[in-house]
């Protein structure tokens, strides 16, 4: 993993934006030039996986169209390739889509800019092959939201015989976003793969839901062969007819009564007869499709700046601070000026909160609501305690007052030994009364009994009468506020590790709340998390899950031939 402030070529490390199963993704800047990019970086080693990325690079590197992250650049970034990319200030479709529910004409509009690039992409000969929202970038600028198809790592270049290595037989892609004929066998798609997959995107746009959905890959597969999913209007009634017609059109189980090309996709969205494009193509054995039709206007693509759409994709464009020099890096005490991203031992409490606060506000909106609850959560037992603690004080400094006279009912100065003389007062005048009689001195021993009772009656009900006014309960008590909790920090910590006896695999966790990958040995919280095996051939998001318990390591042993992972 490449440390911030870490060079390569000309570009410096800046931060790291994302991990998935084969790369890790960092933005970086060019150190003369200032400009912003996305570096993709290979975290596997094999030469075929290695041979993967520099072709996503070729393929594009070949691609020059508004709705597709540019590729400007391979790089070797110590032994692996590297891809230099457009930098994209925004999120992932995925994201987008989890903490935002689009209205169908902003679902249109997103839909359109998607097909406009995968239709130009399909006019160069490439397949893309892994379709989905995690492959759809939204670019925020002042012009609005536009959205953006990258990772062609997958991508399969039709017009080059010496690139068709996928061996027959092997599935490549995410299961739910993937057609049945590439579920069966990925070396025989052609582009109506793609056009499946768009369907299904089309779908969980309008939906919020994918259409084809079970936690057994087994029962995935089964229902995506049998095309069994819920109508589109169970989910959402007040869908128009072009967008169901468009979605029946694309998640078709037989490839040949499917629309073949992204202009068929526009045509049908605008109201033409979803039939018309839908006939079986009368093709011979091993003979291709016909080149697309161009797509001349997939219509509007760009969400404008002043919808909610576009607020929801804004949260995660931060402004991007200039890094502070290497002195304020290690520490130094020199004052920093503002907007100076610093890190390091020194750091004062106030530098690191403001650090997190900034992060945190990066972060998408059900992590930052988790964060919001434990600060909350916290400043409620503190809170608690301080009233409880002015609570019993209050109740401490009770004992310690006087009372005034009880018969008077005012209050009168505060002393301790104002109830004392109450008792001698019976005493003193009783041997007055009857000096004579000395006979008489049994009877006269009881008689300051009496005034015992006495005593007590009238100081106990004094005592509850100032706990009512009490200034406890309006008295100010200032509401700490501490420094908010980091993502992903364990309570207890939990690892895992993996084994195989076979091939060359890695292993991930996924948590099922936050999306976040976890390597083997990372110090993760406590819960269930879901399996992800990935080879240089398949990826498999459906290996299974398992509950990490806290302070202990769990360790995997993985099948290749089911592809699942099951604790030890």
């Amino acid at each position: 993993m490449l440390q911030t402030g870490f060079e390569v070529d000309r570009y410096v490390v800046e931060e790291k934006l994302g991990e998935g199963g084969m790369a890790v993704v960092y933005r970086v800047r060019h150190s003369t030039l200032g400009t912003r990019h996305a570096l993709k970086v290979l975290s596997l080693t094999s030469r075929d996986v290695k041979e993967r990325l520099i072709q996503e690079g070729r393929v594009q590197a070949t691609l020059r169209h508004p709705n597709i992250v540019a590729v400007t650049d391979v790089l070797d970034v110590d032994g692996a390739p590297g891809l230099l990319m457009e930098f994209i200030q925004g999120p992932a479709l995925d994201h987008w889509l989890y903490n935002y529910q689009p209205s169908i004409e902003e679902a249109l509009t997103v839909f359109r800019g998607i097909v406009a690039g995968v239709g130009h992409a399909h006019s160069k000969g490439l397949i893309h092959r892994d379709l989905k929202p995690a492959n759809v970038l939204l670019h925020v600028d002042d012009r609005g939201v536009r959205a953006k198809v990258t990772d062609f790592g997958l991508a399969k270049l039709t017009e080059s015989p010496n690139l068709k290595r996928t061996r027959t037989g092997t599935t490549m892609g995410t299961p739910a976003y993937m057609a049945p004929e590439q579920i069966r066998d990925a070396s025989t798609v052609d582009r109506r793969a793609d056009l499946y997959s768009l369907g299904v995107i089309l779908y969980e746009l309008v939906c919020g839901q994918t259409p084809f959905r079970d936690d057994d890959i087994i029962e995935l597969f089964a229902k995506v062969a049998a095309g069994e999913y819920p109508h589109p209007r169970e989910l959402r009634p007040d869908l128009p007819n072009a967008v169901v017609d468009c979605i029946e059109a694309l998640v078709e189980v037989n490839r040949d009564f499917r629309v073949s090309d992204c202009a068929a996709i526009i045509q049908i969205l605008d109201g033409a007869d979803k039939n018309v494009f839908t006939q079986p193509l009368d093709l011979a054995k091993d003979q291709e499709l016909p080149p697309p039709s161009p797509l001349l206007d997939p219509g509007d693509t760009l969400i404008r700046p002043q919808t909610a759409a576009a607020s929801a994709a804004r949260m995660w464009v931060q402004p991007i601070a200039t890094p502070a020099p290497a002195a304020d890096r290690l520490g130094s005490l020199a004052p920093r000026a503002a907007g100076d991203v610093v890190s390091g031992p020194q750091d004062s409490a106030l530098d690191f909160s403001t650090r997190l606060n900034d992060r945190t506000s990066e972060l998408p909106v059900r992590e930052r609501r988790s964060l919001t609850g434990v600060v909350v959560l916290v400043s409620g037992v503190l809170v608690a305690f301080l009233l409880v603690v002015i609570g019993l004080m209050g109740i401490a400094l009770l004992f310690n007052l006087g009372t005034g006279d009880p018969r008077s009912g005012t209050p009168g100065p505060i002393q301790v030994e104002q109830p004392e003389p109450t008792v001698p007062e019976p005493v003193v005048p009783e041997p007055t009364v009857d000096p004579e009689p000395v006979v008489d001195p049994e009877p006269i021993a009881p008689e300051p009994v009496e005034p015992e009772p006495v005593k007590p009656a009238p100081v106990k009900p004094t005592k509850p009468a100032p706990v009512k006014p009490a200034p406890v309960k309006p008295t100010p008590v200032p509401s700490p506020t501490p420094a908010p909790t980091p993502r992903g920090s364990p309570t207890a910590t939990a690892t895992f590790s993996w084994v195989t006896t076979k091939g060359l695999i890695r292993v991930v966790l996924v948590d099922d709340e936050t999306g976040v990958h976890y390597g083997s040995g990372e110090l993760m919280e406590p819960k269930r998390y879901s399996i992800l095996v990935d080879t240089p051939e398949r990826t498999n998001g459906g290996a299974g899950a398992v509950t990490l318990r806290p302070n202990s390591n769990v360790e995997l042993d993985c099948n290749l031939v089911a592809f699942k992972c099951k604790p030890r």
